[in-house]
């Protein structure tokens, strides 16, 4: 099975961070991939980043 997880924001560190929790947590079978856009805010801190971040139209896998 293959997970696909969505950072909306552009911090790659997080996404490394986010995808490392998601494997640590997934069965061996999962494929666990995180990708995030590079053109969204750094952080998600309320409406006007969230708006920033929509649509993600370029995604960065981890």
């Amino acid at each position: 099975m293959q997970v696909l997880v969505i950072n909306s924001s552009s911090t790659a560190t997080m996404t490394e961070e986010i995808a490392e929790a998601a494997r640590l947590a997934a069965s061996p079978r999962m494929a666990i991939t995180a990708v995030n856009p590079q053109d969204a805010p750094p952080a998600i801190q309320g409406a006007a980043d969230g708006d920033a971040a929509l649509p993600a139209r370029r995604l960065r896998a981890v």
